[in-house]
C-alpha cells in the first residue's frame, strides 16, 4: 500500500494480526528484502516493511535528504498506520535510520535490532560512499551492482550465484541512481556513536561474520556503547545476513522479540 509522508508517497507492506514490528531496509534495496522474517512473523505479529523514500515503490526524491529525514518518514507511515509504538528492526541504512528514530521519537521505539550497520562514518567510509555515489550517477547502477555483489553477499552466496543474489543485484540494478546518490550522502553524515547511550529499550545487534560493507566491529562499538545490548555474530552470512542465514537470523529476531 501506498501511504501519504510529508508529501511523497511510502510504500508499505502490511501484514498480519498482533502487536506490530516496523521493518527498515538497506540502501539499494526495499522491503521485499525481509520477505523470509516477513513469512515467519506475520503469523503471530503485524508486519511493517517500508521502502524509504526514493526506493521500491516509494516515490522517488532529488533534494538533499538526511537521515533525520528518512527517520521522520518512518514515524509518519507508523502514526497514519495507526502504530503509535513498536519494535523497530533496520538492517544497513535502515539500522542507522532506526538509530535515528530511536534518538529523537524514543516514545515510538519499543525495542531496536540493529543488523550490519554503524553508528558513525569515518574518513574511509565516507570516501568510499562519495565514490559509490558519484559512479552510480555517472556511469549507473549496474556498473555499481558489480562492484557491490561480491561485498553484500557471503563467498559462498556469491560463488553459487545463489537465487536471493541475483534477484537483489537486478532490483538493485533498477535503483534510480541519483537517489541512490542522495541516500549515501545521508549516510556519510552519520554521526551517532556518542549519542547512543541515551537508547533505553532493549537492543539486539546483528552482524554477518563476512559483512564487507559494515564489518563486525562497527557492531561491536553499537553493541558496546548501547546499555545492556546482546551482539550475536552470525557465521558463514555477508551483508544482507537476514538473507545469507534467513534461518539463523529469522531464529534470533524472533527470540528477541518474545523475550523484549
Amino acid at each position: 500500500m501506498l501511504v501519504s509522508a510529508r508529501g511523497v508517497r511510502i510504500n508499505a507492506i502490511d501484514r498480519g494480526a498482533g502487536d506490530p514490528v516496523v521493518f527498515l531496509h538497506g540502501i539499494g534495496g526495499d522491503a521485499g528484502n525481509w520477505a523470509p522474517q516477513l513469512e515467519a512473523l506475520a503469523a503471530t505479529h503485524r508486519v511493517v516493511a517500508l521502502d524509504s523514500r526514493g526506493f521500491g515503490r516509494s516515490d522517488r526524491t532529488y533534494g538533499r535528504m538526511s537521515l533525520a529525514d528518512y527517520a521522520r518518514d518512518v514515524l509518519v507511515v507508523m502514526t497514519e498506520l495507526g502504530i503509535g509504538r513498536a519494535p523497530i528492526v533496520g538492517l544497513s541504512m535502515g539500522g542507522m535510520i532506526a538509530q535515528t528514530v530511536a534518538l529523537t521519537a524514543p516514545q515510538r521505539v519499543a525495542s531496536l535490532v540493529l543488523a550490519d550497520t554503524s553508528s558513525s562514518a569515518d574518513a574511509d567510509m565516507k570516501a568510499d560512499l562519495t565514490a559509490s555515489g558519484a559512479a552510480a550517477v555517472a556511469h549507473g547502477m549496474p556498473a555499481v551492482a558489480t562492484a557491490f555483489m561480491p561485498a553484500t553477499f557471503s563467498r559462498a552466496a556469491v560463488a553459487e550465484n545463489r537465487r536471493y543474489v541475483r534477484d537483489f543485484e537486478e532490483n538493485f540494478s533498477s535503483t534510480d541512481p541519483l537517489t541512490f546518490n542522495i541516500g549515501l550522502q545521508a549516510i556519510a553524515e552519520l554521526d551517532l556513536t556518542d549519542e547512543l547511550h541515551r537508547i533505553d529499550v532493549p537492543t539486539l545487534v546483528l552482524v554477518g561474520d563476512e559483512d564487507a560493507l559494515t564489518p563486525p566491529e562497527h557492531s561491536k562499538t553499537i553493541a558496546s556503547t548501547v546499555p545492556g545490548a546482546e551482539l550475536v555474530v552470525i557465521d558463514d552470512a555477508g551483508h544482507l545476513s537476514n538473507l545469507d542465514q534467513a534461518g539463523a537470523f529469522t531464529e534470533h529476531l524472533v527470540r528477541f522479540l518474545d523475550a523484549a
